[in-house]
């Protein structure tokens, strides 16, 4: 689900917070058809990948609705599902700023990368899935070395401080209060000190941090017990916590309104799920925007970024076709390890019948035989080898091997049987006349 698919409140829903993400990633372990997952949610986008060997769609449904105590009427219908190629492309065009909402935002690309470290903290990660994020990252970093897709890009920071000077024109002897102290609480502190604010106040549910964020950019931390004065004193509030609930209540405003006398306050919520509590737009001489409200591109940079998006958008199908050529290539390992092991098999079996034929044969000459064997042999393998690789990697469609690949590896420990897999067959078959020649 995304800001394309989702609006904000709908998207609360179902997004996981940083304090939630290793539980969920804990709790997915559990689900027998889930081998490897990882869970990309930011304020934009709740997306769980998956490599699985059967199909997953329903199950993890079932488990999103019960794990977040929600029904499937409230998301079913802004849900999207990508599968193979697709999915990975989906992931390098996230990853390369082309699917956010600020086209070529400077954040996504570390929130991808924050992605796959909280999956491989929680063991989640195979080699699949990490290679997939790796080409991600990969074609993250090329559009924005290779491109300029992010020149003048805005950040969700930035846009809510270009909202802030819209809103109240110069920000010269303004006063700000900013919720949270992550990195973009940061990035929006940072932006509205470039613009001139002459007061930051910084209120975070861990003191020590709002006073490590304060330090930095000369402004002033208050603990929460003192969020009523910040919201006294402020001209806008600019929230952005990784807390699951509001941190933000009618009941705090309304308060604060009261000895604000005539003054608008003006409240900005960049979080996801929301820190606001949406009722507070109902109370008088309250403005309160949300991620939804502060629009896309921007300006003359916007349409710059526009023009390179093109470029960037090559680069995404270049790392998705890098990644699946890797991806088929490894899918055929097995077979061509079952492939290998039958040629040897009938080289051994061949040299055993020729030496009982000719049993005066000397060591020297058994060994030449062995040799010239040995060689036929891998001559015909490699051809074979080829064959199965180029096959594979200039298919169509990415075929289903990594999931029979896996079915092979549970029936082989059931059955204790030979490696030998559908590709090794079929190659073998493919072959056999030159074989026996």
């Amino acid at each position: 689900m995304s800001f394309r698919s989702a609006p904000v409140e709908v998207r609360d829903r179902v997004a996981f917070p940083g304090e939630l993400l290793p539980q969920a990633l804990e709790s997915l372990r559990f689900l027998p058809e889930v081998e490897q997952a990882a869970i990309l949610s930011t304020c934009n986008r709740t997306e769980i990948y998956l490599f699985s060997s059967l199909p997953a769609d329903a199950r993890l449904r079932a488990w999103l609705l019960e794990y977040r105590g929600i029904s499937a009427e409230d998301v079913w219908p802004y849900l999207y599902q990508l599968t193979e190629r697709e999915a990975t492309l989906h992931l390098c065009r996230v990853a390369a700023g082309l699917d956010s909402q600020l086209l070529g935002e400077v954040e996504i690309l570390g929130q991808v990368k924050a992605a796959v470290a909280a999956a491989k903290q929680a063991e989640m990660l195979g080699a699949e899935l990490e290679r997939m994020f790796t080409a991600a990252i990969t074609s993250g970093k090329r559009a924005r070395s290779e491109t300029r897709i992010s020149r003048g890009a805005f950040s969700a920071g930035r846009c809510a401080v270009e909202t802030a000077t819209r809103v109240l024109g110069s920000l010269g002897g303004r006063s700000f209060l900013i919720l949270g102290a992550g990195k973009v609480a940061e990035s929006t502190a940072r932006h509205l000190r470039n613009k001139g604010a002459d007061t930051v106040l910084v209120a975070n549910r861990t003191h020590t941090k709002a006073q490590e964020m304060a330090e930095q950019i000369g402004g002033k931390a208050l603990r929460y017990d003192q969020l009523t004065q910040g919201l006294v004193q402020a001209d806008i509030v600019i929230s952005s916590t990784s807390a699951p609930h509001f941190v933000l209540l009618p009941e705090h405003v309304a308060e604060a309104m009261r000895q604000r006398g005539d003054r608008d306050l003006f409240l900005l919520d960049l979080a996801v799920p929301r820190d606001i509590d949406p009722e507070v737009a109902h109370l008088p001489r309250v403005h309160l925007y949300d991620i939804d409200d502060l629009g896309g591109d921007l300006g003359d940079a916007a349409a710059c970024r526009a023009a390179e998006a093109q470029a960037a958008e090559v680069i995404a199908e270049e790392e998705a076709d890098i990644f699946w050529q890797w991806l088929r290539a490894r899918a055929a390992a097995p077979g061509l390890e079952s492939l290998r092991a039958r040629f040897e098999q009938a080289q051994a079996a061949h040299v055993t019948r020729l030496a009982r034929k000719l049993e005066r044969l000397s060591p020297e000459a058994r060994a030449c035989i062995e040799d010239l064997a040995r060689g036929l042999t891998k001559r015909l393998l490699h051809e074979a080898t080829m064959h199965l690789k180029q096959e594979l990697v200039q298919a169509q469609r990415a075929p289903s091997l990594p999931r029979s690949y896996a079915h092979q590896a549970r029936v082989r420990r059931r059955s204790h049987e030979p490696n030998v897999s559908a590709p090794a067959r079929a190659v073998a078959h493919h072959v056999g006349d030159r074989q026996e020649v």
